[in-house]
């Protein structure tokens, strides 16, 4: 396993690319051949009845949390905290309509829980192989679901920032030579749609960043069912960190850009 707290950096970050490019075009090409095996996969973690009452106190409370340590931050505290917290009461319901699978467009077998913890790294000097783990949230969807989770979780800052456009080229030309190769015989999707679909997610990158970030950075594990069990916020010690609040204020802004917080 890699450092969470660290964050992978760009030779960890496209091999994830390559990896998930493969495995998400190996659950297109069963798809088309047949149709039901993904039927399963229908609903998410997010539209489960049973799992809605802990999810948004999970969610709101996460991002009410996440608006308190802002009112700290000068220059982003007359911006952004009444912000978060319009956005707290209605995020997953919000999350429910982003994740919906749209028949028409190109969809995949998301992961849906692709961040540091649930790979497994080999090395040779530098990374040259991964396993996924732990697939209770997969579903089918579109493949912007799982960028925006990854790359709001897991890459470093540096990569974060300045090479995200590289990792999108990466995980587009594995996934294209793998559906080539593959012999899908319909459409692909080019570099131009995937980027229009990876900013129609934006809200669930939001969801990453203000969610499970946090969780991702903490210094002590942190137990997800006490999490789960407050909407009123969480310990601010965990959203008030050096690594978490250097992350969220470069998010912040471009989440704004994308128009997140227009409810």
């Amino acid at each position: 396993m890699a450092e969470r707290r660290r964050g992978l950096d760009l030779d960890h970050c496209l091999l994830v690319m390559r990896t998930l490019a493969e495995f998400h075009a190996a659950s297109v090409v069963l798809h088309d051949q047949d149709p039901e095996s993904m039927s399963v996969y229908e609903q998410n973690f997010f539209s489960e009845p049973e799992t809605r009452e802990g999810l948004h106190k999970f969610v709101s409370g996460s991002l009410k949390s996440v608006a308190k340590a802002v009112d700290s931050w000068p220059g982003y505290s007359e911006r952004y905290p009444q912000k978060l917290r319009a956005l707290a009461d209605v995020m997953l319901d919000r999350i429910v309509q982003v994740t919906q699978r749209d028949d028409t467009a190109f969809n995949v077998l998301n992961h849906g829980d692709l961040w540091v913890n649930n790979m497994l790294f080999r090395y040779s000097g530098a990374p040259d192989g991964l396993r996924l783990l732990d697939f209770q949230f997969l579903h089918f969807s579109s493949p912007a679901i799982d960028l925006q989770y990854f790359f709001n979780t897991s890459p470093c800052e540096e990569v974060r920032v300045h090479h995200l456009g590289q990792l999108m080229q990466e995980y587009h030309s594995t996934l294209c030579g793998t559906l080539k190769a593959m012999g899908y015989p319909h459409k692909h999707i080019t570099l131009e749609e995937l980027w229009q679909e990876y900013d129609s997610k934006t809200l669930y990158g939001v969801y990453g960043a203000c969610c499970v970030l946090p969780i991702v950075l903490a210094d002590k594990g942190i137990e997800l069912e006490a999490l789960m069990e407050s909407e009123t916020g969480h310990n601010s010690e965990t959203y008030n960190g050096d690594f978490y609040r250097k992350a969220l204020q470069t998010m912040l802004p471009k989440f704004e850009e994308k128009g997140v917080f227009r409810c």
